[in-house]
């Protein structure tokens, strides 16, 4: 994550820096994106926590001070694996069991949408 930001904000510097000096085909206006935070995927779960394992990753990007979305998405491999072959959303799926993940889901693009002032 660290490596990433890095990288992002090396792009910005070098875009803005070309739309200063005038560049050939210039596209105009300087940039400024913000990060909304880190969304964790593939994310295991007991007792309704995030796997010990996996807790000093959490911490660790919060503690770089890097935004951390409250919800996360679930690994499993059933739905996730099987959507693109039924040409079938994951939150549109119909069947047992689907019900927790659509909601984390949507729980997530709720949270997403309130940080993008969407």
């Amino acid at each position: 994550i660290d490596y990433l930001q890095g990288s992002l904000d090396e792009l910005v510097h070098d875009y803005n820096d070309y739309i200063k000096i005038g560049g050939k085909n210039s596209l105009g206006d300087l940039i400024a994106p913000q990060v909304l935070g880190v969304v964790f995927t593939m994310m295991q779960f007991y007792g309704g926590q995030p796997i010990a394992a996996l807790r000093p990753y959490i911490a660790q990007t919060k503690n770089l001070g890097i935004p951390v979305f409250d919800n996360r998405m679930r690994e499993n491999k059933t739905f996730y694996s099987d959507a693109p072959d039924n040409g079938v959303p994951v939150v549109l799926a119909n069947r047992s069991g689907a019900s927790n993940l659509v909601s984390e889901l949507e729980l997530l693009v709720t949270e997403f949408v309130k940080r993008a002032g969407i």
